[in-house]
């Protein structure tokens, strides 16, 4: 028995508290009060990923805006992505207490109702967009900055910018009307809210699977023909192949949201297609944040060799200040001549003051460049492959 299908004025009439929400297979009791579920496992994936995502996002922010000191809109656009996806992982923690990623059959009708009431399980969907969204356009700003030297590949990063906002806008006002219009067992008959859980969710992994790709593709050409040593070309691709995690990821979103077409026992299915969801999100969001890891581990490498050096220059000082305390043989034959010997003498300058003051404002002043000067090396090898190329 599917409540959905039921007239409104039966369903008052029933106690919805001992009705599952959708028909168990031949042979399965429902079990309502210890049923087994996908909780635990979305649990752990969204605090594994979206920590590790945090992560990378603290670093990219620290990078642009404390070493390099160039925060700009792409670093903007991170940080909402970086949001969108803490904010999904909440939204899916909220949803698994009425009935996400359990059976139907498990779950009690009452508990359905009051999930839809509220239209907590068509909130999920403004997050995954906005994160989508805004960490695309982080990744395609960050390759117009490096690669649009030539009118060609600046049509195409904008053109993918374009077609990027116009879809998720697109996608986010159908959710913004499933959202008004699904409120209710009887409203989930509705086309449009059949559509949105079903069809609409496979059209719009579609079109995500396509899209990561054109990102992904845009930087090879030119990373490729960089004017760049073998070994440093390959690392550079290497960064820009992270996002084939994310393209592996919407692929397997796209092939689970496959099996939402006429399925029954839909809030199972949706939960194991929220892991590729999760991870899709989050490798978007790290892949934009790669770029800034070589200036964040100079820094790193910087600060253990001060600390070293610090502590190897006092242990040296408290060494030689031992030994300074031993007295000489003359001291110990004939102090009266020893005292008459030493005589007041001014304190010098230390000649290592200035220096050190020195030493230290011209490396933080090249480490605060060095962002700057890596992306203007890649770009000055992009600028003249692409004046090769025109030539030709």
């Amino acid at each position: 028995m599917d409540p959905s299908s039921m007239d409104p004025s039966v369903l008052a009439t029933m106690d919805l508290t001992m009705v599952p929400a959708g028909m168990p297979p031949p042979g399965v009791m429902p079990n309502f009060d210890n049923p087994h579920s996908l909780k635990g496992e979305l649990l752990i994936i969204n605090v594994i990923f979206t920590t590790l995502m945090a992560l990378f996002v603290a670093i990219r922010l620290y990078s642009r805006g404390f070493i390099s000191k160039q925060f700009g809109w792409d670093d903007w656009f991170c940080s909402i992505a970086a949001a969108a996806s803490i904010a999904h992982a909440v939204v899916i923690r909220e949803q698994t207490k009425y009935g996400y990623g359990f059976h139907v059959w498990d779950i009690r009708a009452s508990t359905i109702m009051v999930a839809i009431e509220n239209r907590i399980f068509f909130a999920n969907n403004f997050p995954y967009m906005a994160c989508l969204l805004f960490g695309k356009l982080s990744i395609l700003l960050l390759f117009s900055r490096l690669f649009a030297v030539s009118p060609r590949t600046k049509i195409v990063i904008i053109s993918a910018m374009v077609f990027t906002t116009l879809y998720s806008v697109s996608i986010l006002s159908v959710s913004v009307a499933s959202f008004v219009e699904c409120g209710s067992f009887a409203d989930m008959q509705k086309p449009l809210c059949v559509a949105m859980g079903r069809s609409i969710s496979v059209v719009q992994s579609v079109i995500n699977v396509l899209t990561d790709f054109l990102v992904l593709l845009i930087p090879l050409p030119m990373t490729l023909a960089l004017n760049l040593p073998l070994k440093r070309k390959i690392a550079v691709s290497s960064v820009f192949l992270t996002g084939l995690l994310a393209c592996a990821a919407s692929i397997g979103r796209l092939v689970s949201a496959l099996k939402t077409l006429g399925a029954i026992d839909i809030m199972w299915i949706q939960a194991q297609n929220d892991v590729f969801t999760v991870l899709e999100m989050n490798a978007v969001v790290i892949a934009s944040c790669l770029l800034t890891l070589p200036t964040f581990f100079r820094r790193c490498k910087q600060w253990t060799t001060d600390i070293y050096s610090n502590m190897k220059s006092s242990q040296q000082t408290s060494s030689d200040k031992s030994m300074s305390k031993l007295p000489s043989n003359e001291e110990i034959c004939n102090p009266a001549a020893v005292q008459e010997k030493a005589a007041p003498a001014k304190k010098p300058k230390d000649p290592y003051a200035m220096i050190t003051l020195t030493n230290i404002t011209v490396m933080s002043q090249e480490q605060g460049t060095q962002l700057s000067e890596e992306e203007k090396s890649v770009r000055t090898s992009a600028r003249e492959s692409g004046e090769q190329s025109t030539r030709a």
